[in-house]
């Protein structure tokens, strides 16, 4: 009876152990977007979402060369120059890791040659009825502020572009097949909302095919952050992070310790000014995981170049009372 007793705890304390060890994190990809006609020499950049935790990623290209790589929150972006075909080996680029179980993850795109239409000379790279994806950007608003939208082109379009109601759209651009304007929003008519929209007419014949984005103002007339921003006014709460001196440039707004900047849409080393509001302290850190050179910042300071920490801040820990 006692060694039966013995190896029912026995089982119990090893069950306890199993149940204590925490599971895994699966990661997955989704599809890779990009342009998949293409001419020898020419530079694209291809984007896949990232799902989930990886211990290691990268991008692998065949008949061309990988110019660099770099992840935008869960976006995680590969710039190729093609340079070659080989019948015997498609062209493709992959992107491929392994999750946090261990699990070996990849997507591939294959690409082939002819007629391309190159970013900038027209909307979409391709010869094909012609679709927009969800524009992405912030929907809550500062007006007077300038904000970065974004919108996945597949197909091809004759013409088209960007139109706002209740802002202007500053300028445009192509990366990749994703297209881009900067928007500084003005006013709000309640009888005409704010939106942006994004509009073409494709090669099919298909007229004013669109995407919109309604626009709301902050509460109090201050947003969230994560926009282009004039950046005069005083932090309300937290901590707001600059891309500029002098509180311009790209902002965003923290309220909690962040152990590496470089997975938030501000990034490392990018901060050059910071706004404290009343009752918050701030310690930034050269290096993420809060170790290396640091700087302690109980107000507001036009010019990071001119602290401890300079222009490479990668950690920031946020104290408000």
């Amino acid at each position: 009876m006692k060694k039966f007793m013995v190896i029912v705890f026995a089982m119990l304390l090893f069950g306890a152990a199993v149940a204590s060890v925490p599971a895994c994190q699966k990661g997955s990809f989704d599809k890779i977007n990009g342009p998949t006609n293409i001419e020898l020499g020419q530079t694209f950049t291809y984007s896949v979402r990232v799902k989930g935790s990886f211990q290691r990623k990268g991008w692998s290209v065949t008949g061309g060369e990988l110019l660099k790589d770099r992840s935008d929150g869960n976006i995680y972006y590969g710039t190729v120059t093609w340079q070659k075909m080989d019948p015997n080996d498609p062209m493709k680029v992959k992107v491929s890791g392994i999750d946090g179980c261990g699990k070996d993850r990849s997507e591939r795109l294959y690409v082939t040659l002819g007629e391309s239409r190159a970013p900038g000379n027209g909307l979409g790279a391709r010869q094909e009825c012609g679709s927009f994806g969800k524009i992405e950007g912030p929907e809550t608003v500062v007006f007077g502020t300038v904000y970065t939208y974004s919108s996945i082109v597949s197909g091809s379009f004759e013409q088209g572009g960007w139109s706002a109601t209740g802002g202007d759209v500053i300028k445009d651009w192509w990366n990749g097949n994703r297209y881009y304007a900067q928007v500084r929003w003005t006013t709000n008519n309640p009888k005409d909302p704010s939106k942006l929209k994004i509009w073409g007419d494709d090669v099919c014949g298909k007229k004013h095919i669109n995407q919109k984005l309604y626009i709301r103002e902050a509460d109090g007339g201050r947003g969230p952050g994560g926009g282009f921003g004039s950046g005069p006014a005083q932090s309300t709460s937290g901590v707001t992070l600059y891309s500029g001196i002098n509180y311009q440039g790209f902002s965003q707004t923290f309220t909690r310790d962040v152990y590496n900047l470089g997975d938030t849409k501000m990034g490392h080393d990018r901060a050059l000014s910071i706004r404290v509001a009343p009752g918050c302290e701030a310690i930034l850190y050269r290096k993420s995981k809060y170790l290396g050179q640091w700087d302690v910042f109980t107000q507001d300071a036009p010019n990071l170049n001119n602290t401890r920490v300079g222009k490479f801040a990668s950690s920031l820990k946020v104290t408000c009372h």
